[in-house]
């Protein structure tokens, strides 16, 4: 009996509904709670017999509990929040499960999958894959703002051709709160004032009990963009709350929003922007202001500079990523990090203005208190 992503097995879901103990169920079917864990991983195929018992436990039929991925569609968890109403999605498997997650309706990228139905009210997803399910469960999925981990994933698959990896648009908040949801394998993050100690910091607090890797992709300029020539003479972040002045605002769990937020108090005041322009990523605060929607907003320099805009730097500090450290040890999610010490991505990260590659791939193990890591 062998790994099989191509046989699906729906038997946890069957028994989360029922109200069942992965014990409880071992028992009844009569089998180890370690033979029905593998089982509900897909790493081992059940006999016939076994199959059948679970059935009647469960109260259903087996092909309700095993299927073939290709031919009848897989069940996944849907990455909610990001799109309600999911039809094309991005692939991957985390803690053994499949997980999908809403591809931009533009077309802009190709979908592994496509959903079939509505999302199910326990949070799964019936999903028609496009591409083979081998394939599909080599993909790193990695949940962050910076946009060079476009340009890091392209990397990884050409130095890894059997490594896929999928960038998904996620503020610092999103992207940690997915990675505790086992919802992706890698979450980036800029969200500490002084980065590198309180970013371990922040991470042994959100994951109890879990050893971690915190990992630099690089360090950036964070700042104010503004119009060439900052015709505003916008300097500081007290400057956005002169009367009149429009900003374009990070979503809170942003880092940007974070730096704004100890921006403003500082200035020891309740005050707020008196206008403020909704903005969902670095790119949109460059487009805000260059279509004069806004006099300024926080994000990193390079997307200031690529729209020819300009640009207050506001803070140094480090984008780093935040890796389960069972996983950064082997297999996929270890074949992207290796790719940090790829010359040609370091050279590529010092081409674009506002980043640094010097730090680069610099690791950390963040282990909970006591632990024997």
């Amino acid at each position: 009996m062998t790994d099989d992503p191509l046989l699906q097995a729906d038997v946890r879901r069957h028994r989360e509904a029922s109200g069942l103990s992965q014990q409880a169920l071992a028992e009844r079917a009569g089998i180890s709670r370690q033979a029905l864990g593998a089982i509900e991983a897909g790493r081992q195929v059940p006999s016939t017999a076994v199959a059948l018992r679970l059935a009647h436990v469960l109260g259903c039929g087996v092909e309700d509990l095993f299927r073939l991925a290709g031919a009848a569609g897989l069940v996944a968890r849907l990455a909610a929040g990001l799109a309600p109403e999911p039809r094309r999605v991005t692939l991957g498997r985390v803690a053994d499960r499949w997980v999908a997650h809403a591809l931009e309706p533009d077309g802009a990228r190709a979908a592994d999958g496509l959903a079939v139905g509505a999302p199910s009210p326990d949070g799964t997803l019936r999903v028609e894959p496009l591409i083979d399910p081998e394939r599909a469960a080599a993909t790193v999925l990695v949940a962050g703002c910076a946009p060079v981990l476009g340009a890091l994933a392209g990397r990884v698959q050409d130095r890894y051709p059997d490594t896929r990896v999928a960038w998904i648009p996620a503020n610092s908040e999103q992207a940690l709160a997915l990675l505790q949801d086992d919802l992706v394998h890698v979450a980036g993050v800029h969200l500490a004032s002084e980065p590198g100690a309180e970013h371990a910091a922040l991470v042994r607090a959100r994951f109890p009990g879990r050893a971690l890797r915190l990992v630099t992709l690089a360090e950036w300029r964070l700042g104010l963009v503004v119009p060439p020539g900052n015709p505003e003479r916008l300097h500081a972040v007290a400057d956005l709350l002169r009367p009149g002045v429009r900003v374009a605002v990070r979503e809170p769990g942003a880092g940007a929003a974070h730096l704004l937020e100890r921006g403003l108090a500082r200035t020891g005041t309740a005050a707020r922007p008196t206008a403020s322009v909704p903005a969902g990523s670095h790119a949109d605060v460059a487009q805000a202001v260059a279509s004069g929607a806004a006099h300024a907003g926080i994000a990193i320099e390079a997307v200031a500079r690529a729209r020819g805009l300009g640009f207050v730097p506001l803070l140094e500090e480090r984008f780093d990523l935040a890796v389960p450290a069972a996983l950064a040890a082997e297999g996929p999610v270890a074949r992207f990090l290796d790719v940090l010490t790829d010359r040609a991505f370091r050279r590529e990260l010092e081409a674009l203005e506002g980043y640094s590659s010097a730090r680069t791939g610099e690791s950390v193990l963040v282990a909970p208190e006591g632990s024997a890591w």
